[in-house]
């Protein structure tokens, strides 16, 4: 297992896990990577800010971003967790799944905005 942690400009600070064929985890700070992430049916780590609270789903795991030990310890964990074979469908994701949960958000949001607008 290869942890890889590098500060990318235009998206903020990137952590994968790099298991061969799938990488395990993502922690993030920009918006379209973790929609990206979202499609594909990723776990994802976040740090625990008031725009990642509204954001999130099921699959989407916070930390005090205050904490870097703590976030170390839940990379590994995470990772360690991926490496299970029980769990390998839960880390490998379900592009359809992502999807069909990206429009399903994207109906109730436009549904806010009509009672707003409308």
């Amino acid at each position: 297992m290869t942890v890889f942690t590098g500060i990318v400009e235009e998206v903020g600070t990137v952590t994968a896990v790099d298991r061969g064929r799938h990488s395990a985890v993502l922690t993030i700070q920009a918006h379209t990577v973790l929609e990206d992430a979202k499609v594909l049916d990723k776990a994802v780590l976040l740090s625990d800010i008031p725009v990642h609270r509204e954001q999130k789903n099921e699959k989407c795991t916070l930390f005090d971003p205050h904490d870097p030990d703590a976030l170390a310890d839940l990379i590994v964990e995470t990772a360690e967790r991926a490496d299970r074979p029980e769990e390998a469908a839960y880390f490998a994701g379900d592009m359809m799944a992502g999807m069909a949960n990206m429009y399903r958000e994207a109906g109730e949001y436009a549904k806010a905005l009509e009672k707003i607008f409308v």
